[in-house]
C-alpha cells in the first residue's frame, strides 16, 4: 500500500511537472483541461497496472539421503501480533482527516442548494441566474449564476460578466471540481493535487475569457472591466466566481496565439509521458509471481547425496533471513541479496 501512494504522488508529480514547462503558457486550453483530469486519474491508476516479467528461477536444494529428501522452503516467516498496533496510528489520522474534508465537502453543497432555494431565480439563455442578497460577485455552480439581486435588476452588471459565467456553466466546469474536491477527500496527504486545483481553475478562466472574447473583439475593454474590479474577491470551494483577482497569466493569455503545429508538438509529449509513467511506476512482477504465490519452481541443483559442508553452507545462507529449511515447499521471495541468491544456485 505505502508503495502504491509513493508511486501515485511521484507520478503526478511527474504530469503537473510536465504541464507547468510545456503546457500551461500555451493557447490549447481545451486539451489542457483534459489532461490535467487524465492526468490524475492514469496517476492514480498506473500503480496498480502490473507488468509480467520473465520468471526468475529460485535454486533448491535437496537435502539428505535419497529415502529422507526435503526440498527447502524460500519464504519469509509469517508473524502474528494480537492487540492494537501503533502502525495503525498513521492511518487513522489519515482517515481523520479525509472524514474531515467529507463533511466539510457536503456542508459546502448545503449550503449551495440552501442558497439555490431560499432565492428566487430568472432564466437565462439555458441556465438559472440566482438572484441573491448577499453582495458578493458573480459566481457559478452547475447550472445555476448567481449575482446580486439589485445589480441585476437595475442592469449594472455588464454583458460580459454574465457570459464569463455562462461559459463556466455551458462547459460544465463545476464537473471538474467536485471531481476534484471528491478525489482530495480521499489524497489529500498528496502535495501535487493542490498544484491540480490551481491549475484546473485557472484553466477554467482562461477557457470562460475566451469565449468572452469569441464574441466581442474589445480586448483591452474587457481586460479594464476586470481590473476595474480587482478589489472584489471571493473565495468559493465549489462555485466558480468570476475571478476580479487578476494575474498576469491571465493578461497574457487573452492575447496570446499558439499555432497549430506547435499545439500538436506539445501534445506528442503526453505518448513518451505514458510510457515513462508506465515503465517507472507500474507494479512488475514475474512469470512466476502471477502463476500463483505458491508456485513451484522444480530446479533440483544438487544431488541426494550432497555433501554435508554444501548443505550446512545452504541452510546457513537460508537462516540468516529466518527462512525454515524444514518446510518442504518452495516460494519466490526477493528479499535475498543477488549475491547470496547466486550462491544458492551455485551450491
Amino acid at each position: 500500500m505505502i508503495a502504491y501512494l509513493i508511486k501515485f504522488t511521484l507520478c503526478s508529480g511527474l504530469f503537473l511537472l510536465v504541464y507547468k514547462l510545456l503546457l500551461e503558457r500555451e493557447k490549447m486550453h481545451r486539451f489542457n483541461r483534459w489532461y490535467l483530469l487524465l492526468g490524475i486519474i492514469f496517476s492514480a491508476w498506473v500503480p496498480s497496472f502490473t507488468v509480467t516479467t520473465p520468471a526468475e528461477d529460485i535454486p533448491v536444494l535437496i537435502m539428505g539421503t535419497a529415502h529422507e529428501s526435503v526440498a527447502v522452503a524460500v519464504a519469509a516467516p509469517v508473524t502474528r501480533t494480537g492487540g492494537f498496533s501503533t502502525a495503525l496510528i498513521p492511518w487513522l489520522i489519515v482517515l481523520s482527516v479525509s472524514a474531515f474534508l467529507l463533511v466539510r465537502l457536503v456542508r459546502n453543497l448545503l449550503l449551495l442548494c440552501g442558497k439555490i432555494r431560499r432565492n428566487p431565480a430568472v432564466a437565462y439563455k439555458g441556465a438559472q441566474v440566482i438572484l441573491t442578497e448577499d453582495g458578493l460577485p458573480a459566481h457559478s455552480f452547475l447550472q445555476f449564476i448567481f449575482v446580486d439581486r439589485d445589480e441585476f435588476s437595475s442592469g449594472r452588471i455588464r454583458n460580459e460578466i454574465m457570459q464569463h459565467e455562462l461559459a463556466h456553466v455551458r462547459q460544465k466546469h463545476t464537473a471538474d471540481i467536485l471531481f476534484f474536491e471528491i478525489l482530495l477527500v480521499f489524497a489529500w496527504w498528496n502535495p501535487f493535487l493542490y498544484g491540480y486545483g490551481k491549475a484546473i481553475r485557472l484553466n477554467h478562466e482562461f477557457l470562460a475569457d475566451d469565449s468572452v472574447l469569441d464574441t466581442s473583439a474589445d480586448v483591452k475593454s474587457y481586460q479594464y472591466l476586470l481590473l476595474s474590479g480587482s478589489g472584489k474577491i471571493m473565495r468559493a470551494m465549489l462555485a466558480t466566481p468570476f475571478n476580479y483577482s487578476i494575474t498576469k497569466k491571465r493578461l497574457i493569455m487573452m492575447t496570446q496565439h499558439t499555432s497549430r503545429g506547435l499545439a500538436i508538438a506539445k501534445a506528442m509529449v503526453v505518448l513518451p509521458l505514458l510510457g515513462i509513467s508506465v515503465f517507472f511506476f507500474s507494479s512488475k512482477v514475474s512469470a512466476q509471481q502471477a502463476g500463483g504465490r505458491n508456485a513451484l519452481p522444480r530446479i533440483e541443483s544438487a544431488k541426494n547425496d550432497a555433501p554435508k559442508s554444501v548443505e550446512e553452507e545452504y541452510a546457513a545462507i537460508l537462516a540468516k533471513y529466518g527462512l525454515d529449511t524444514k518446510e518442504g515447499r518452495i516460494n519466490f521471495n526477493k528479499n535475498i541479496t543477488a549475491a547470496d541468491r547466486a550462491r544458492l544456485e551455485n551450491l
